[in-house]
């Protein structure tokens, strides 16, 4: 058994197909994709970078190095110890079309920090680790107007 939320877990490769040239980012565009979300998400991340592991998923949180196993955290917390939870690293799926269609946003839409923060904080909800619910549904929710703004757009 391996523990998936480590970084450098091993992968069993599976065939997949080439993402289409139209669709692949260049290499400025992900480094400017993972300093944004760099930029948004601040000190609540360790780090952000870009992963292969990924095919359905835009993004992941991964144990950073050295970090404290989960069973471990589990542990303290059961034992009401004083832990702050370790920062993670959030691992992007590059060939995802939502990955994709935030890189070739303008940097200066204000839809991209709400994207980015929810796609944090849905990695977060799939690891049960959610801190503030009502401020994630206030994001989805301003983000729902601002696609339906689109939408009547066009």
């Amino acid at each position: 058994m391996v523990n998936a939320a480590q970084a450098d877990a091993p992968v069993q490769t599976v065939d997949q197909p080439e993402p289409e040239p139209e669709t692949s980012l260049g290499e400025e565009q992900r480094s400017q994709m993972l300093e944004r979300i760099r930029s948004v998400l601040g000190d609540r991340i360790a780090d952000v970078r870009a992963t292969d592991r990924l095919v359905e998923s835009p993004a992941r949180l991964v144990d950073a190095d050295g970090a404290m196993k989960p069973e471990i955290q589990r542990v303290y917390r059961l034992l009401n110890q004083e832990m702050d939870a370790p920062k993670k690293v959030l691992e992007v799926n590059l060939r995802h079309p939502l990955i994709q269609r935030l890189a070739l946003t303008a940097a200066e839409n204000t839809v991209t920090p709400l994207v980015i923060e929810q796609l944090y904080e849905n990695a977060l909800l799939l690891e049960g680790s959610v801190t503030d619910p009502a401020k994630m549904i206030a994001r989805i929710q301003d983000l729902m107007t601002a696609a339906l703004e689109n939408s009547h757009d066009q």
